[in-house]
Formats: C-alpha cells, sequence, structure tokens
C-alpha cells in the first residue's frame, strides 16, 4: 500500500484562515455550534477554541502566519469557522495581503456590521484593486428569499439586513452573492432564487450545493 505523501508548507497555493473563534450567527453545521463533532476546521478545535472568545491574533501574527506558505497565491477569510468582520483590524490586515500579491476571498455572513462599514469596506477593496489590480472575490453568504427560509439556517441572521448592507458593498465593489441550496429550500425553484436577487439590483449570483443538516 503506497503511503500518502504530506504536503510540504511550501506546495500550499492556498489556505483558508480564520481570524478569530467568533461569530454572531448559530448555523447548525458550523464545528463551533455543534460541539459534539470531533473533527477540526482547517485545523482549529472545535472546542479549545471557544475557551478565549475574546482572543484576536494581532496583524502582525497573521501575516508572519500567511509568509510561511511561500508559493501562497490565495487566501480565503471566513467560510468555514469565524466570522471575518468580527475581527477589530480587519481592514488593515486586508492591506497588508494586498502588499504580498495573494488574492483575498473573503466570505461573510454581512450580518454582523453596519452599512458604513460595508461602504467602508467597498471603498478599500475598489482602492487596492484600483493600484494593484489585484482581482480580490467578496461573497455574501445567503441561505433564502425569505426570512424564514434564511434563517432556518443562518440563526439569528436578518436578511433584509444582509441585502442591504450587500447592495451598499456592491456600490463601492464587485459582490458576489453565495446561495447555500439545502433541500429545505429546494421548494424555491433556482430560477425564481436568481431573480429575486437580480431584480434586488445584485449582479453576481452563486448557486452552491451544501450538506444537509437536520432541517426538521
Amino acid at each position: 500500500m503506497l503511503e500518502k505523501k504530506k504536503k510540504n508548507i511550501f506546495e500550499f497555493k492556498t489556505i483558508v484562515l480564520d481570524l478569530t473563534n467568533r461569530c454572531n450567527l448559530k448555523c447548525p453545521l458550523c464545528f463551533r455550534t455543534n460541539l459534539n463533532r470531533t473533527e477540526t476546521a482547517f485545523g482549529v478545535p472545535n472546542k479549545d477554541s471557544l475557551e478565549d472568545p475574546t482572543f484576536q491574533p494581532s496583524v502582525e501574527c497573521l501575516i508572519e502566519r500567511v509568509k510561511q506558505f511561500k508559493n501562497l497565491e490565495e487566501l480565503v477569510l471566513g467560510s468555514v469557522y469565524s466570522e471575518p468582520t468580527m475581527y477589530n483590524n480587519l481592514f488593515e490586515l486586508i492591506e497588508k495581503i494586498d502588499e504580498l500579491g495573494i488574492i483575498i476571498y473573503l466570505f461573510t455572513n454581512g450580518s454582523y456590521r453596519d452599512n458604513n462599514y460595508h461602504r467602508e469596506l467597498g471603498k478599500l477593496f475598489n482602492k487596492l484593486n484600483s493600484k494593484s489590480k489585484i482581482p480580490h472575490e467578496i461573497n455574501f453568504t445567503v441561505c433564502g428569499i425569505t426570512q424564514e427560509l434564511h434563517s432556518k439556517y443562518r440563526v439569528n441572521s436578518k436578511l433584509d439586513k444582509v441585502l442591504e448592507n450587500g447592495l451598499i458593498f456592491q456600490n463601492e465593489y464587485e459582490l458576489i452573492i453565495q446561495y447555500l441550496k439545502f433541500p429545505y429550500n429546494s421548494i424555491t425553484p433556482l430560477k425564481e432564487v436568481e431573480e429575486f436577487f437580480y431584480n434586488k439590483g445584485f449582479k453576481i449570483v452563486n448557486l452552491v450545493d451544501s450538506s444537509p443538516f437536520n432541517e426538521y
């Protein structure tokens, strides 16, 4: 039997970086919500990382960690364990990552911060793109076109607020609506889902299959 070769740290071209151990939502499939799960989210222990909910690493610490991956091309912020906009120094970190020539893929639930924050975040990405031409990608994740459907998975999220913040961000920089498809929200035809967002004024909608959970 062939032994599986471990990847050397220099071989990674894409990594996921969680900035904190915090999130404002309680999504059923998240490692931080289901504490009985034994897996880890990209190396982050699900129970131990909850011991200090106020912990936030410095920008310098995070950048040094990123620099360890010598051939890194893409960096994913969020999407697995925490909400990236809860990191207090996110703007500074984004600028530092851009200086390294690394593409940022930012995934946010779009419901923690207010309108002005998302306006300024959009302006920052627009400024960086105008200077460096690095095609950073920002995703707002939605799980239904009604509050009932959306919050069935995005527990504690207000759909109207997410959409409002998204349009404000999109006025400054390109935004992708990432729509997670579950069995429960399949009652809405995908064409109707796309039309809903396009009619609201969004320009890019990405329909993504997701793992089922105990929806009922």
